[in-house]
Parts: C-alpha cells; structure tokens; sequence
C-alpha cells in the first residue's frame, strides 16, 4: 500500500483528506505528516496557508526531533531552516544535522539575525565549515566581536605550510 504522501504528490487523495492533511489531522506517523505539510505548504496552492500554519504550531518536541534526525526527508530540513519558517529553537538541532547541505547553511547565513549568528558560531559543524564562515562574514548583522570570530575560525582553518625535507624552519631561519 503506497503511502499517503505518494497518494498526495500523485494528486490521488480526495479534497476533504487534503483538508485534513492540512491540518495535521490524518492518522499517519508523524515523520510522513511533517513531510506532509511540507509539501502542501510548498507546492499545493489551496491548502498552503493551512498547512503553513499547522506548521507554524506543530508541537516543539516532534518538530526539534525532526530538526535533528539525519533520515528526516531534505524537503522538510530545507522547510525548517529557511529563515521565513525557522523556529530558533530548532537551529542548534538543524545546525548540527548533517542531512542539511552546507549550501543550506550557507543561504541562512547570508540575512541570519545577531542570535542566529551566535547560534552558529557556537555549532562545531559550522565552525569547521569555511564556506559557510566566508558566506557567514558578509552577513549585514555581523557585530565586530562575532566578525572578529569569525576571522578568527577562518584563519585557524587556513592550512599552514609545511616545509619540505632539508628547508629549515621559520624559527631555524631566525636563529
């Protein structure tokens, strides 16, 4: 038996099943009916609001758990960190998460608010993550303490050079 998302994508469930989808109403894990509102708030024109707002209020501890599953599907990953829908106290989970691209990452890093950056440079993926710090250092909100973090982890980042056999050392040299 296909699942209910499969009959929704193939535009096989009836309107007051849509309805209910919408909502949050029908009687599937609760994984498929993230993935669920997901999809109608991104690609059905009747019932997006609807579910924009299910999802708006969809209870803290599921949506944190699926913020930080790694099997949670892209599309709602994708949903979670846009800055339009994100829940703040879901960016640790979602920063953390590695099913969620650095290309992602990178797009919330461009507008990312003065908490939002705080939160990132606390995350140890981002702090290891040069393409998200270099996005992340072009960010309008930027105080000087959290650039100067940034040039900091951007720097600790650089690979150092390492001479080669017979070279001497920068300290040798000076000696």
């Amino acid at each position: 038996m296909p699942r209910t998302i499969d009959l929704l994508r193939a535009s096989k469930l009836p309107s007051n099943m849509m309805q209910f989808a919408a909502k949050g109403a029908l009687q599937v894990p609760p994984d498929e009916n993230l993935e669920i509102l997901v999809y109608l708030a991104k690609h059905n024109t009747i019932f997006a609001d609807t579910a924009r707002m299910t999802l708006a209020g969809w209870e803290e501890k599921a949506s944190l758990a699926a913020a930080a599953d790694p099997k949670t599907s892209h599309e709602v990953l994708d949903y979670l960190i846009a800055p339009e829908n994100l829940r703040p106290k879901l960016l640790p989970a979602l920063l953390e998460n590695p099913s969620v691209a650095d290309g992602e990452l990178a797009k919330f890093a461009i507008s990312a608010s003065q908490e939002s950056i705080d939160t990132m440079l606390r995350s140890s993926r981002v702090r290891a993550a040069t393409g998200v710090l270099n996005v992340l250092r072009s960010n309008p909100y930027l105080k000087p303490e959290q650039a100067s973090a940034v040039a900091g982890l951007l720097n600790a980042s650089r690979p150092t050079s390492v001479p080669m056999a017979g070279e001497p050392q920068l300290d040798e040299a000076v000696a």
